[in-house]
């Protein structure tokens, strides 16, 4: 009688399950925080990790089915449903964390207006529209205070506002111009009665931070 085939160890397909998962896993974690803590969070720098990022996000849906596949031919082979589920969360892992860096992305996007009050008068009723985003601010600004405004821009525009210091009206249109993933520092500084001054950079590296 002759000796039975044997089966094939289920291990090789395994590993390459485990690789399906780990790899997009690992690279997606390298390209974000890679970029974050070299850039600050800005979207003009940093363009390795950038390329990085998406080829991870180009290769990962297409490593999914087959390591789903090598996890059919492993439980053929005979391999433990524990190891299979194992490998099954990590390669569905993948979605969820792709999808928290994609949404963390949007740190390049948000945009900060400082609002100073230099003219020895408050600053009262101040309404400022930017990119289509609106800001009522909810108190007076006080002499000497300032206050900062974070926002993400729904589109491409540019900066308006409304306002009354002391007794005069105070209005500006088109003070400077958003564009959605261009972060920019602006500055609005009062300083005499219906005087005032706008100026815009770069966004500074971690500029969205609540303390910056």
């Amino acid at each position: 009688m002759p000796d039975p085939v044997p089966q094939p160890a289920p291990q090789l397909p395994l590993r390459v399950a485990t690789s399906c998962a780990l790899v997009p896993m690992l690279l997606g974690s390298l390209s974000f925080f890679g970029w974050l803590v070299l850039t600050g969070g800005k979207s003009d720098e940093g363009k390795a990790f950038v390329m990085l990022g998406a080829g991870t996000l180009g290769a990962g849906p297409l490593l999914f089915p087959v390591g789903l596949g090598a996890l059919l031919i492993a439980r053929r082979r005979g391999a433990q449903l524990r190891a299979i589920g194992v490998r099954v969360a990590l390669l569905l892992g993948n979605f969820p964390l792709a999808l928290l860096f994609l949404m963390g992305t949007d740190l390049a996007a948000i945009q900060r207006i400082e609002v100073r009050n230099h003219s020895g008068e408050p600053i009262e009723e101040l309404v400022l529209v930017a990119s289509r985003v609106e800001k009522v601010m909810a108190s007076p600004l006080g002499p000497e205070a300032r206050d900062v405004w974070r926002f993400k821009p729904r589109s491409e525009g540019v900066l308006n506002f409304t306002g009354r210091q002391g007794d005069t009206p105070v209005q500006g249109d088109n003070l400077c111009m958003f564009f959605i993933f261009d972060r920019k520092d602006v500055v609005l500084e009062f300083t005499g009665t219906g005087e005032w001054s706008v100026t815009e950079a770069p966004g500074a590296p971690w500029s969205f931070l609540p303390w910056r």
